[in-house]
């Protein structure tokens, strides 16, 4: 026990004169959105394949994001998905997920540029693995020229797991 303490008075306040010279609240400011449009998109889907050969189930998203955004400047955009996730029956170490995003934008003179993404991740009993690609090219649809690619790959052990 705590000797030779005073409690802690908290004296309530009332309404008064002091609240009632507070100005009102205001209308919140909002600034106003970009502006963007979307003119397109399409659908998406999902499938399930179990292959009963080796006992490997995998599930697909593919999906659009957001359809075709045209925003004041004049980027139009237009970006699609697609997540692929496997595992075979009674071999957890087989888990796989593979993404792939890709972009396409379009600025007038600008041009077209298209950027793929691809990502995987796997493992074995000691280690998982990532593995990483980027690609950019430039130019219209089947007369594209690249302008940057990469692609990595890391290890991690799985100690912790």
């Amino acid at each position: 026990m705590v000797r030779d303490v005073a409690p802690l008075r908290v004296d309530l306040r009332g309404g008064g004169e002091p609240d009632d010279t507070l100005p009102a609240f205001e209308v919140p400011l909002v600034p106003p959105g970009l502006g963007e449009q979307t003119v397109g998109g399409g659908p998406g889907d999902r499938r399930y394949v179990r292959d009963l050969t080796d006992g490997g189930v995998s599930w697909t998203y593919h999906y659009v994001d957001g359809g075709n955004v045209i925003v004041p400047n004049g980027w139009e955009s237009e970006e699609w998905n697609t997540v692929i996730y496997g595992v075979r029956e009674g071999a957890p170490l087989s888990a796989t997920v593979r993404v792939s995003v890709e972009s396409v934008l379009w600025w007038g003179d600008q041009g077209r540029f298209h950027i793929v993404t691809l990502g995987q991740m796997s493992c074995d009993e000691p280690t998982f693995f990532v593995e990483n690609k980027v690609r950019v090219t430039e130019g219209e649809d089947g007369e594209e020229r690249e302008v940057f690619a990469r692609a990595w790959r890391r290890e991690a052990s799985r100690d912790f797991v």
